[in-house]
């Protein structure tokens, strides 16, 4: 009866003594997909820059920003103001809340031939000041623990398995010794 009980839980006991098979990430896979993270807020662009038309903005002022809430205006926040022109037509765009950019500075704007209102700011402030910029963040964090917590336990089990291979040569006193089984005898003889 024994027997079969043994049978039945042999293979979750060689689970549990070898453990599971365990991947690990090496360092230039970590820092592309930590690249690919940062890329996160210019890619949420992506449209704009490949397909959009490049225009040279003017910075003209700093300026409140107002939305409607309930049918009341309220400030929300202060941006700078950019000017840039499109078939004749003079267009503004915001930068990012609570940025100011110098007045006069000539700033990059892709914008959408078919609506300029879609546009996007092509600077770094333009791409990693605003409030998307969080998630990014958040991300590498995550990424971040994911990979030093698995690395580390790959560490820690190569550790585990050296030290026992060494304490096991140790404990066999051939450390330092090369063993050979000397024919026709039923013992080993160490040789230096």
């Amino acid at each position: 009866m024994l027997h079969k009980i043994w049978e039945a839980w042999k293979p979750f006991a060689t689970f549990i003594r070898h453990g599971m098979k365990v991947y690990s990430i090496s360092q230039w896979a970590f820092r592309a997909i930590c690249v690919l993270i940062l890329l996160l807020p210019v890619g949420r662009h992506w449209k704009l820059l490949t397909t959009g038309t490049k225009a040279r903005g003017t910075v003209t002022q700093m300026t409140a920003l107002t939305q409607k809430v309930l049918g009341k205006e309220t400030e929300y926040g202060y941006a700078s103001e950019i000017e840039f022109l499109v078939n004749g037509q003079i267009y503004k765009a915001h930068g990012p809340l609570n940025y100011e950019y110098d007045p006069g500075r000539e700033i990059t704007v892709f914008f959408d031939q078919k609506d300029p209102s879609s546009y996007c700011i092509a600077t770094f402030s333009g791409f990693y000041l605003v409030n998307y910029t969080v998630l990014p963040i958040i991300l590498l964090v995550l990424w971040a623990a994911f990979y030093l917590s698995f690395n580390n336990y790959q560490r820690r089990q190569r550790f585990k398995k050296n030290k026992a291979w060494k304490s096991a040569r140790q404990n066999n006193g051939t450390q330092g010794q090369s063993r050979t089984l000397i024919p026709g005898s039923s013992s080993n003889r160490a040789i230096k």
